[in-house]
């Protein structure tokens, strides 16, 4: 992967050309991943509501809110094949890419919750079963010709099983990907890639609200604030 140790100087310069379309202009693309039930959505709009007085904020989510996206929302409903649910994830990731550069270079933080880590640590679980161990490079090469290198990427990490206590008690119904096992497997995707993605920091999402939203807020701050040109 591009952004990983052991790439090659084309890639590299192709890395390159990928992070400086994020950052040709004062805006920052910020983004929250982290398994279900970590706190991504409360803690976006924490962080929404702290720099919208100062900065102009721009929210948004994947699946987007485009025809597309709601593609991708039927896809995971429905029995489809994992491979067509990967390359709808990417097709409109494609679109909403298109979208958030426009909002960067207009000078906007863009705050996303989800980007292509999710697809990263979701996909890569169940295809490894079908493709192996080289399931997470295939899921790179689709998505590396259409995204944009975050400024930040901050990574909630917890164990599955607290996940899956959150999210049992505030939903009545869960979905496919939520399943301990499962769930145990994709945090591990997660911080295979938070090693090797130079975008990402792991938070510590087990501790109280405050203590992470306090940390992230720094985090974000510290983003938004420095002068752009590297992380």
């Amino acid at each position: 992967m591009n952004r990983m140790s052991g790439t090659s100087g084309t890639e590299e310069q192709t890395l390159q050309r990928i992070e400086t379309l994020s950052r040709s202009s004062g805006g920052r693309f910020i983004v929250f991943e982290g398994i279900d039930g970590a706190g991504k959505s409360t803690l976006m709009a924490d962080v929404e509501a702290e720099l919208s007085p100062s900065h102009d904020v721009v929210t948004t989510a994947e699946p987007s809110d485009s025809w597309i996206g709601d593609c991708v929302r039927q896809a995971n409903r429905s029995d489809v094949s994992p491979f067509t649910e990967a390359m709808l994830f990417v097709a409109d990731r494609t679109e909403h890419t298109r979208r958030i550069r426009e909002w960067v270079d207009r000078g906007k933080v863009v705050l996303c919750d989800r980007y292509y880590g999710s697809t990263m640590a979701y996909q890569s679980v169940v295809l490894d079963r079908m493709m192996g161990a080289d399931s997470m490079d295939w899921l790179w090469s689709l998505n590396e010709p259409v995204v944009t290198i975050p400024d930040l990427t901050v990574l909630l990490d917890l164990p599955a099983k607290t996940s899956l206590e959150r999210v049992n008690r505030t939903r009545e119904t869960v979905s496919k990907f939520e399943r301990l096992g499962y769930l145990e497997e994709v945090r591990n995707a997660y911080l295979h890639l938070a090693k090797r993605d130079r975008s990402y920091v792991l938070v510590d999402a087990t501790r109280p609200q405050r203590s992470v939203r306090r940390e992230a807020l720094t985090l974000v701050q510290a983003c938004v604030c420095s002068v752009r040109g590297g992380i």
